[in-house]
């Protein structure tokens, strides 16, 4: 089978869990022996390079409403280069177009469905934002209806539309898994942890990661809790959220207050060292699909800390294999930081081994792989038809 992913990014320009989703994907898929190509859209507003022309600025004192409507109205507006998009994919003569773009790529998505069967993948936390009113709802259930089929990664993000899939993400368990006891001291050095209690943030500073709200409460920790500690910060560096960055950086305790370690963007062989390190990883989400952080902690055998949305509720268990946070809640993170620091090591085991547990029994990119796969053939085999026979829909 001839796949073409359709995206605005790709590992190459950035390390979020869309474009890792991809990358693996992609190797899955080609393992399977399927011919897979990623054609990455440019913006209108980008250059040969794929650089910006211009960003667009907002102030922090819009309301947050307003910001996503802007933005909205932004990506819509200045979306992908349809015309040399289109013209790419009919070089390459797919058989299922698979786009990973949301709003940036409707028109794009509008002619490439008069011609291919076109399969699209629900990443975006702002589907969850716009669908609180009947109106942005009624709109979005509209754009989907201009695909063949619909993946979501969570249940949040699940169009309530016949032609709509659950599909959670994957962990690549070749990169991600937990190390011997004695390496885990090495790498613990190596990073320069020692035996302190090291929590683990590996996300991107944006808004919806609810990274304000778990820095907020590292100052206000007990002095033994601080004295016991590490906090690492990886994956911070996430261009056109410098303001939020900048404020995230502000409210930082300074060094001699407590140990926060801000070590920007890593590749995927230092996150796995470091998700090996760690004896928490943190995920503060404010709205998340299947966390792609969370199971690559969970499959190198660590605990999550977790915010209570989305699929993070479907991944962690509380108090079997981490903990679950109100999102947004700065005396729920606090109290929880306190908790896991008085507990004893030992009693931590137990919650690391059925994290692994769980990872290994549901969420390979083999699997992923294999239920894509299937949904492929069902709208190759459907594209005519206005709506999937129900019972035909994939099972997660």
């Amino acid at each position: 089978m001839r796949v073409l992913h359709l995206t605005r990014t790709t590992v190459e320009d950035t390390t979020g869990g869309l474009e890792h989703h991809i990358a693996y994907l992609t190797e899955a898929l080609r393992e399977r022996g399927h011919d897979v190509e990623i054609v990455r859209m440019r913006s209108l507003r980008q250059d040969k390079e794929g650089r910006p022309f211009t960003k667009m600025r907002i102030g922090s004192r819009i309301p947050a409403l307003l910001t996503l409507v802007m933005k909205f109205l932004d990506r819509f507006f200045n979306s992908s280069n349809t015309w040399s998009t289109t013209r790419r994919v009919n070089q390459l003569r797919p058989q299922i177009v698979h786009q990973h773009s949301y709003i940036g790529a409707v028109l794009t998505s509008l002619i490439l469905s008069r011609k291919y069967p076109v399969v699209f993948t629900n990443h975006t936390g702002a589907y969850i934002y716009l669908n609180r009113w009947p109106a942005t709802r009624w709109f979005q259930n509209r754009l989907m209806t201009l695909f063949s089929a619909v993946i979501a990664p969570s249940r949040e993000l699940l169009p309530e539309t016949p032609n709509s899939h659950y599909i959670p993400n994957g962990v690549d368990t070749r990169v991600f898994f937990p190390v011997p006891i004695g390496e885990r001291r090495r790498l613990r050095q190596k990073w320069g942890c020692g035996k302190k209690l090291v929590f683990l943030c590996p996300r991107r500073w944006a808004p919806t990661k609810g990274i304000i709200y778990y820095v907020k409460t590292l100052a206000y920790l007990s002095p033994e809790t601080r004295a016991k500690s590490i906090f690492l910060f990886a994956g911070n560096v996430t261009a056109g959220y410098e303001q939020y960055q900048q404020s995230v950086r502000d409210m930082l305790p300074p060094p001699d207050v407590c140990d926060v370690r801000v070590l920007g963007n890593v590749n995927h062989a230092e996150l796995a060292e470091l998700m090996n390190v760690a004896d928490v990883c943190v995920i503060p989400s404010l709205m998340e699909a299947t966390s792609l952080a969370c199971l690559e902690a969970m499959a190198c055998g660590t605990a999550v800390l977790g915010s209570a949305t989305g699929g993070l509720l479907e991944l962690i268990q509380d108090g079997k294999n981490g903990w679950l946070i109100p999102p947004g809640d700065v005396h729920a993170i606090h109290t929880a930081l306190e908790k896991i620091a008085a507990t004893n090591p030992e009693e931590i085991e137990p919650m690391r081994a059925a994290a692994l547990e769980l990872v290994r029994e549901s969420y390979t990119w083999e699997l992923v792989a294999a239920k894509t796969e299937r949904i492929y053939r069902m709208a190759m085999e459907c594209r005519s038809c206005e709506r999937p026979p129900a019972q035909e829909r994939v099972a997660a």
